[in-house]
């Protein structure tokens, strides 16, 4: 019954994500959509049964599930019970904590969601995995659509970086925190370049073209239909940029610290003519005295404390993918000496070999490769003549080497980096693929991609 089941969800979902309008407006074939959707579905499955064979009590998405089916069974039976169980009775002010509420709402929202997708699969982890891959493909085409737009033509450069980094697929397949925090980044980004864009704005708010003939009244009602239309333009992506930044915070509040200074790097280059490099020094200054200053007003705010606090917690648990990371303390000179480790581990660790797990060597490869790829990229990029980045570029380049570098602050085992580290990837990879776009073999790859996959 439940392979019969499994089957049955597949064939649909395949058949949905083929025939989604929000798809396929990504101008992207009913095949491709489908076989998206498949291979992100195959890597999930692939993932829980590697989680299952080979580590032990199966990871942090075998156990959501379980405590999930007695969750829903708690709440079949006893609904007022699993309510209060589930919803906590108040908040703590202290919104940045480690005993507050927040800090742990995360895990009650990944139960959360396995409960509701278990009345759908009949409490099947595999079924649950679908679900949830047809519901993330939708944060992964809002990236497409938004970089198919900014890069017209360049399709390898927005399949790989929306869809096709090995590390990106297989963290995201399956009901955990990196794929919702993924599709929120990526509808983020979507919704801010909605707004920023000069192009987008004049062709949603556009009143319609007037004769001279026509009257003063029916020249103001037209600017105010226009007017109007450009609120409702507006509040909807505002709307939706605030819910993808919640949603952050919920999940992994500590990407905000180095999320938030990027955007505003993105936006002020949007405004301004100044030289982007001076742009993204100005903000991260002004964001250290910023994260001080509200340390001083507030110990909760104190971004110091809760980097070294979090860390102490990593530090007391154990694994055998643990790396060299001396204990992070309250203060500025701890900062600065742990920091070479810090970037070391945030952004390069493991090397292909250590980590303790033989598919930690798969994850260093692609990362090894990862890195060649820049400096190839940067290569050919200093032949080019007069060649800059955009900022939105140098938003991705800040935000995923910052958040990066934070993490290795924080985290001293190597299989919890790989997979933080995963959704960094693509906002990584974007300034240096936009080096490439003209290059003679990725100009050939585009014209057979745009023949096999694009309709």
């Amino acid at each position: 019954m439940a392979i019969a089941l499994f089957i049955l969800y597949l064939i649909t979902l395949s058949f949905a994500a083929a025939h989604s309008g929000f798809l396929r407006s990504a101008r992207l074939s009913r095949v491709f959509l489908a076989a998206l959707f498949l291979i992100y579905s195959a890597t999930g499955c692939l993932h829980l049964w590697i989680a299952y064979h080979f580590y032990p009590e199966h990871g942090d998405i075998w156990r959501f599930f379980h405590v999930s089916v007695e969750m829903k069974q708690e709440l079949i039976a006893h609904p007022r019970l699993f309510f209060r169980d589930f919803l906590p009775e108040d908040f703590s002010v202290d919104l940045t904590g480690k005993y507050s509420r927040w800090s742990y709402l995360q895990y009650d929202i990944m139960t959360g969601i396995h409960v509701l997708f278990n009345f759908l699969s009949a409490d099947n982890l595999y079924i649950n995995t679908l679900l949830f891959c047809f519901i993330t493909l939708y944060g992964h085409a809002a990236l497409y659509r938004m970089l198919s737009s900014v890069y017209p033509g360049h399709y390898l450069l927005c399949l790989l970086a929306a869809f096709l980094i090995p590390s990106l697929v297989f963290w995201t397949s399956v009901v955990h925190k990196e794929g919702i925090l993924f599709a929120a980044l990526c509808i983020l980004a979507y919704s801010l370049w909605k707004l920023l864009d000069k192009k987008n704005a004049a062709i949603s708010h556009a009143p319609g073209a007037q004769s001279r003939t026509q009257s003063r009244r029916t020249a103001q009602g037209n600017n105010l239909s226009g007017n109007l239309s450009r609120i409702k333009y507006n509040s909807r992506y505002i709307l939706a940029a605030v819910l993808c930044i919640a949603v952050i915070f919920l999940l992994r509040k500590f990407l905000l610290i180095s999320l938030l200074p990027s955007l505003a790097i993105w936006i002020i280059a949007e405004k301004t003519r100044r030289r982007k490099r001076w742009i993204a020094a100005g903000v991260a200054i002004a964001s250290v005295l910023l994260y001080w200053l509200l340390g001083r007003l507030h110990s909760s705010f104190d971004i110091l404390y809760q980097m070294s606090d979090r860390q102490g917690l990593f530090q007391q648990l154990e694994g055998g993918s643990r790396m060299t990371l001396p204990l992070l303390e309250n203060c500025w000179k701890s900062l600065l000496s742990v920091f070479p480790y810090a970037l070391v581990n945030g952004l390069f660790m493991p090397f292909p070999g250590t980590g303790g797990q033989t598919i930690y060597s798969l994850f260093g490869l692609e990362l090894l490769l990862i890195w060649a790829f820049i400096a190839y990229a940067l290569y050919y990029g200093a032949s080019e003549k007069n060649w800059r980045w955009t900022g939105f570029e140098v938003c991705c380049l800040f935000f995923a080497l910052s958040a990066a570098v934070l993490t290795g602050y924080i985290i001293p085992f190597a299989g919890a980096i790989i997979r933080y580290r995963s959704i960094f990837y693509p906002f990584l990879l974007i300034p240096f693929l936009s080096l490439l776009r003209y290059h003679p073999a990725v100009m050939s790859l585009n014209r057979r991609i745009e023949k096999a996959v694009i309709k």
